[in-house]
Order: C-alpha cells, then structure tokens, then sequence
C-alpha cells in the first residue's frame, strides 16, 4: 500500500506514517518499503494475546481466566492480587519487578514468556509439593513438544538444556480468608534475546532460539505450558513424582548446598514424595533439603 493511500486512510502525515513504520519494526514486524509501491507487511511479530493463545489451546475448558498483559510488575504478584474465581493464568511480554527464588530478581524482558498460574489444590496444602514437581514436569514437557528440545530439571525448579538454563519456576502458596490456600506458579521462558545480564550467571543461562532460531511461537509455548499443566492436574502423585525423577539431573551429583550460611558437600541422592532433595552427606547420613531453604549447586558447573 503506498504512503499516501496509508495518510487517507489513517488521516495522518507521511511523517506519522512513516514514524509508525518505524516503531512496528522496532517491535519485530517485517515490513518492505518501495519508493514506489509504497509498503508491504511481511510478517508479524507474535505478540502475547488472550485470542491467540485460546487458539492454541487444546484444554480452554480447564482455565476460568486468562489474561494477557503487554508489561507487569510481576504476574506473581499481579494474580495473586486477583479474587480466586477458578484456575487462573496470566502471561506477560515483559516484567519490570520479576521475581525468582528466596528474593532473587528475576531479569525479564522482552523476548521472554512469563506466565503465572494460579490453582487451589484439591487436597489442601498438603498438595504444594506435588505442584512443585508438576509445574517443572509441565514446562519440561510443553518445551519438548513446541521445540523438540529434551530439556532436563535442576532441582527444585530450573529447566536446563545442555547444562544451561532456559526457564525458572517460583511457587508460592497464598492463604485465604478462612484457610484455605491457593498456589501461585510463576514461570519465566528465555525465547529469544540474552538470558542474564550478570556476569556471573550469564554462562548458565541460554535461550530457546540459541538452539531453535525464531520459529518459536510465544503464543503456541504459552498454550502449551497451560495444556500440559492441565493435563497433569488429572495424573496420580506417582506418576509426577516419578516423571520429576525421570528427568532431574541433579540426581547422582555431587553438589554443595547453601543452608543459611551452611556450605553442604553431599551426593543428590533422590527426590522425596513431596518435592525435597535427600542428600547423601560423606559421613554416611541423609540430609533432607527443602527448596525454600537452600540453594543448590553442581561442584563443578551449573547443574
């Protein structure tokens, strides 16, 4: 369409038109110029949107509510601000306050998929533990089936491909009025762009496209994340628990593990039903770690 078929349309000036070519590419459309056809869209970005990811979805019925968002604060903190009225997810392009375990920022711009997901469980809070586990289970799964990528789980909540991290995930039990609680799973998805800004992350982060190039669509891995999580609600404790097992490669490392200001050296020996590491300690004991409490470390990389 040319310039000047886009001012009568829009009732603009060529400068505005063309001050608006600028920011759609900035944002990732594809758009060809020609002094005298004029303009011609190629492609699109694939901006988070409610209707797309509802597209995508093969399981709508098991989400209430699904609310997508240009630029959050946190979607922890945003649907946990939210009346629980049934399962609930948001997804963001972008989180300026993001949040990672025991008060770690969580570096989330654009490029990345962040989503939480807000559930009761059915058997009360003695159930966290289990959505520990089938959270990372769900993303582990969501990513091999749009990406082709076998990712592994870092205990308690990475998701790593090749030793290197391409999403986290924080749960947080929120207690309502009366007792009863509810869960609320953050998860951060590194698709495209630099994983970590720090230094001393920055050679243990990754992203999907490192290993994909661009085909990813955000839309399609949200859809995704929210049908395999779905799924799993309906599975047996043993079958998650034995899926988180399958697929955690802490399991039979060596680690040293940050308990306060305790440094461990232990074995990761297995996972207990409800989501805690048992270490093997040098003196022949057990150590039993929770996720909350520690932070744990391969001695030699990441993992």
């Amino acid at each position: 369409m040319s310039g000047g078929a886009i001012c009568l349309k829009l009732g603009c000036t060529r400068a505005a038109v063309w001050k608006y070519i600028r920011a759609l590419r900035s944002d990732g459309a594809a758009i060809e110029a020609s002094t005298r056809r004029g303009y011609r869209l190629t492609s699109l970005p694939d901006f988070l949107s409610e209707h797309a990811v509802r597209r995508e979805m093969r399981h709508n019925e098991f989400w209430d509510r699904l609310i997508a968002l240009e630029t959050v604060g946190s979607t922890n903190d945003y649907i946990k601000s939210l009346p629980f009225a049934g399962a609930t997810a948001v997804i963001a392009s972008e989180q300026t306050c993001g949040r990672g375990r025991m008060g770690r920022a969580w570096h989330s711009p654009r490029g990345g998929m962040y989503m939480s997901m807000l559930l009761r469980p059915r058997q009360g809070v003695s159930e966290l533990g289990f959505l520990s586990m089938l959270f990372p289970v769900a993303v582990r799964e969501a990513l091999l089936d749009t990406t082709g990528l076998d990712c592994g789980i870092k205990w308690p909540n990475d998701i790593v491909f090749q030793n290197r991290k391409l999403a986290g995930i924080l749960t947080e039990s929120v207690c309502e009025f009366g007792g009863e609680c509810v869960c609320a799973a953050g998860v951060g998805i590194n698709v495209r762009g630099a994983a970590f800004p720090h230094e001393e992350f920055a050679p243990y982060g990754a992203s999907v496209s490192e290993f994909c190039g661009d085909a990813v669509n955000i839309n399609t891995l949200a859809a995704a994340v929210l049908d395999k999580t779905a799924l799993l609600t309906d599975k047996p404790h043993e079958y998650i628990h034995g899926q988180y097992m399958l697929n955690c490669v802490t399991l039979g490392r060596n680690i040293k593990a940050w308990r306060g200001g305790e440094l461990l050296d232990a074995t990761a020996k297995e996972i207990a039903p409800d989501g805690a590491l048992i270490a093997a300690l040098p003196d022949g004991g057990e150590e039993r770690l929770v996720s909350g409490e520690v932070s744990v470390r391969g001695v030699m990389d990441y993992v």
